[in-house]
């Protein structure tokens, strides 16, 4: 997939378009457009197809390799600990307490088959939020690959991306910078690692579902024994 990404050079006019079709799918993703769930990923998936074309985008959305399920969970608890370190040191060295996650209350107010429907829909969401953190990623990492080695280049152009990923939230968490930025944009970076070690956008999908589920699992637990 990478080799695909840095021998194809991204087309000028999808890249002038990628900034107005991601800004759309996010803006139908926060808020609550019919089929919300779809339009990050719809929106992101045209992006990717105006800068690489249909082909490279079925390429970059191929079955994983075979045997990489514990790159996936090892990843995946990377990711974990990373934000979980981040949010530690946040505490300890500025003091910067992080933000509830809205979807807590969500969660906890919706009836028995309103959580059915969040849980069969979101991950298609959350694969939009890594298609959307590709759109970046992949130009990036295709033009840094011309001055840089190819792992510098995937690391450069995974911070960049991340960094803007994380941004995405900053409404949602109440502008808090350091939470967006760092706990939630930088620990997200082993998802890209997942991307590379399966050579698909399917495994950074797969890792990013398993992570949020989880949480989101952990707070329904918190929110019911509370209660």
């Amino acid at each position: 997939m990478f080799e695909r990404i840095e021998n194809t050079k991204p087309k000028t006019w999808g890249l002038i378009l990628t900034p107005f079709l991601l800004i759309i799918g996010f803006a139908g993703r926060i808020n609550n457009w019919p089929l919300s769930w779809l339009w990050l990923f719809a929106f992101s998936s045209i992006a990717l197809i105006a800068q690489f074309g249909l082909g490279s985008y079925q390429i970059f959305l191929q079955p994983m390799k075979k045997g990489k399920w514990k790159s996936i969970l090892g990843l995946t608890v990377l990711s974990f600990v990373l934000s979980f370190a981040a949010s530690r040191v946040g505490i300890l060295l500025f003091n910067n307490a992080s933000n509830a996650n809205p979807i807590a209350k969500v969660i906890v107010d919706n009836s028995l088959w309103e959580n059915i429907y969040f849980f069969l829909t979101t991950w298609i969401s959350l694969a939009g939020e890594e298609l959307i953190t590709a759109a970046v990623a992949f130009p990036l990492y295709h033009f840094l690959t011309k001055r840089f080695t190819s792992n510098k280049a995937f690391l450069l152009s995974s911070i960049f991306a991340a960094l803007f990923f994380g941004s995405l939230h900053l409404s949602t968490y109440s502008w808090n910078w350091y939470q967006c930025l760092v706990i939630i944009g930088l620990t997200r970076i082993p998802f890209n690692y997942v991307w590379k070690r399966t050579d698909s956008l399917r495994g950074g999908i797969i890792a990013h579902t398993l992570y949020d589920y989880t949480l989101f699992l952990i707070m329904l637990i918190v929110a019911l024994l509370q209660h």
